[in-house]
């Protein structure tokens, strides 16, 4: 009984470690249409590579960093409370976008009008629509706040 316990267990942490989340363009899953794939705090051009300048942006704690760097001369974004901000800025002034409720805002908004994505379903839908026509990502996997403002920025 341990030793299945402990397989099992073996199994969940090994899955976690390697879990990777593919975004896709538009409605799609098929890996033509593979745009970025999220492993590891790391957004990857495509399917991840062993070379790392298919590496877009690398994530550490509340910044993302561009390519393979962790350097802070390289940080293009820091994400929080929902909002990214421009490089290190922490000023209202320096807001690209926000996440909030399912939703990528322009800016510091939250204006119905300055919705720019809706993500619903593991779909993120041009500005606040929900058909199929304006599926312009799909997500398969989990991705958090600061891994979709990356992918956002990539896109």
């Amino acid at each position: 009984m341990k030793k299945l316990l402990l397989t099992l267990l073996f199994c969940c942490i090994t899955f976690t470690l390697f879990a990777q989340t593919k975004i896709y363009r538009g409605d799609s899953t098929n890996l033509s249409d593979l745009l970025f794939t999220v492993q590891d705090g790391k957004v990857y051009k495509s399917n991840i590579s062993r070379f790392s300048d298919r590496v877009l942006f690398t994530i550490n704690d509340n910044t993302i960093m561009e390519g393979n760097s962790t350097s802070v001369f390289d940080v293009i974004a820091t994400v929080r409370e929902g909002k990214v901000y421009k490089e290190r800025s922490f000023t209202t002034f320096d807001v690209m976008f926000n996440i909030y409720k399912e939703k990528i805002y322009d800016e510091d908004s939250q204006f119905i009008f300055d919705v720019k994505a809706t993500i619903r379903n593991g779909k993120v839908y041009k500005e606040r629509s929900m058909m199929r026509s304006d599926i312009l990502l799909t997500i398969e996997g989990e991705l958090t706040d600061i891994e979709l403002a990356a992918v956002w920025l990539a896109f």
